[in-house]
């Protein structure tokens, strides 16, 4: 993770210590003198408010090595002109956020109406919703996807046919209960997700209350790799089922 010499540049740029960047954000001092340290790593809610105060992305903050003459760029806060704000702004959306899943349980369409919150980031749209994980919401979850990790699913690609799904993560709903995970569409009425252990759990797409395709997974922890075994488990399936079906 690269936020720790991403936000010390920000605040060489910004002319600000430790404490006054510190202060913006409710955090301490040792907080931020840890993150640049990489002697520990930050909560999800506070990259976003640091990305978002700074309309900066994401994905910029935390893996790439902004550099000084890129930081310049950026429009800060505090250095916007009346002309500029409004393109500033216009980089950040407000979307719906859910944190219990209640209301994804109930239907898309109560979530996008009633959302529990809202949230602002950049580079997204205002059709996407933002949904952050409780491992105990979900039936079936990857090992790339942590609690209170936050993944973002277009509502308007929201799909129930199985000629629109492609062979990529999808979240479902199926029988009340909420899931995440590769999907293999198999033919036109069942799909495959793949659970934890690299095991086949067959879904028909009649018996689906709905599936989205997520369109960004935003982590607070590392990125985790299968591990060898679990990518052979997937392979021997794969040729499994590609035998049976010849």
């Amino acid at each position: 993770m690269k936020f720790g010499r991403n936000i010390k540049k920000i605040r060489s740029i910004k002319k600000l210590s430790q404490t006054a960047f510190a202060e913006i954000f409710a955090l301490k001092r040792s907080s931020i003198g840890a993150y640049e340290e990489e002697r520990a790593e930050p909560k999800l809610e506070t990259i976003i408010k640091i990305a978002t105060h700074f309309n900066i992305s994401i994905d910029q903050l935390i893996t790439h090595n902004i550099t000084v003459n890129e930081l310049v760029n950026f429009n800060l806060p505090g250095e916007l002109s009346q002309k500029n704000k409004k393109t500033s702004e216009d980089g950040l959306s407000s979307i719906a956020l859910t944190k219990t899943t209640q209301l994804l349980l109930k239907s898309l369409e109560q979530l996008i109406l009633k959302p529990e919150e809202k949230i602002r980031l950049p580079n997204l749209k205002e059709h996407h919703l933002a949904i952050q994980i409780a491992s105990s919401s979900f039936e079936h979850i990857p090992d790339t996807i942590q609690t209170k990790d936050l993944i973002i699913i277009d509502s308007k690609h929201t799909l129930n046919q199985a000629k629109g799904i492609e062979n990529r993560c999808y979240i479902l709903k199926h029988q009340q209960k909420l899931s995440i995970g590769d999907i293999k569409r198999i033919n036109e009425h069942e799909i495959i997700l793949f659970d934890k252990q690299q095991r086949p759990i067959y879904f028909k797409i009649n018996e689906l209350d709905f599936i989205a395709p997520i369109a960004t997974h935003i982590s607070n922890s590392p990125k985790t790799r299968l591990s060898e075994s679990s990518q052979i488990r997937r392979l021997e399936f794969l040729v499994n089922d590609l035998y049976t079906r010849i």
